[in-house]
């Protein structure tokens, strides 16, 4: 099963087209819609929302392995529910986060200086978590290079996470980067071959 879910100010159509296009031949694809008016709230319903479908769907298919590819703010839902459920740690054998904020928003704490929205949630720091997730699952994090250190939302700085691959894709925006076509290979090739030969990746990143 691959989970592919979506961010902040978003709806489920374009990850679940991007989960489509990465997945192993055979795989269930589910892009669980959190609402787009939810995602300006609170993180904790989210999590909710997506914990109760991908329940549903390891229930149903209790021998299925897991995948994961989170976009921005999806990616944190899923480094919550992995940490909440090390019993789905331990049937992942792939997660990808796109331009994900696992070291915090920086933006999220100037649009929300009081704390009473999705900012006060998207600022945390949870590396720890990531680290300890990408300890046992192999783990990429991509993030644009559009506008310098960061991708116009997340800086490369937050994307970085030990124990996980780190690529840059160049020109590519945050928003961009669920429809970068860049982004869905890499992707796609680390969930075929998660730990290949020594490569160049900038010279690869280049070529493509």
């Amino acid at each position: 099963i691959l989970f592919a879910q979506h961010g902040w100010a978003d709806n489920s159509q374009a990850m679940q087209r991007f989960g489509e296009t990465v997945a192993s031949p055979g795989s269930l694809v589910i892009a669980p819609n959190l609402g787009y008016v939810r995602t300006w709230l609170r993180i904790d319903p989210l999590i909710e929302i997506a914990e109760a479908e991908a329940t549903r769907a390891l229930a149903d298919h209790p021998q299925a392995r897991i995948r994961v590819v989170g976009h921005s703010m999806g990616g944190l839902i899923w480094v919550e529910l992995l940490t909440l459920h090390p019993e789905w740690l331990e049937r992942t054998d792939r997660v990808a986060l796109v331009g994900c904020p696992i070291g915090g928003a920086e933006l999220a704490g100037l649009l929300d200086p009081l704390g009473l929205t999705i900012g006060r949630d998207l600022k945390v720091d949870r590396r720890a978590k990531g680290e300890a997730i990408a300890a046992a699952a192999p783990t990429i994090t991509l993030d644009g290079d559009l506008f310098g250190p960061h991708d116009g939302t997340v800086s490369h700085d937050s994307a970085r996470l030990e124990n996980a691959r780190f690529v840059l894709t160049p020109s590519a925006s945050h928003a961009g980067l669920r429809h970068s076509p860049v982004v869905a290979r890499l992707v796609r090739a680390f969930f075929e071959q998660p730990t290949p030969p020594s490569t160049d990746l900038d010279a690869l990143v280049t070529r493509i």
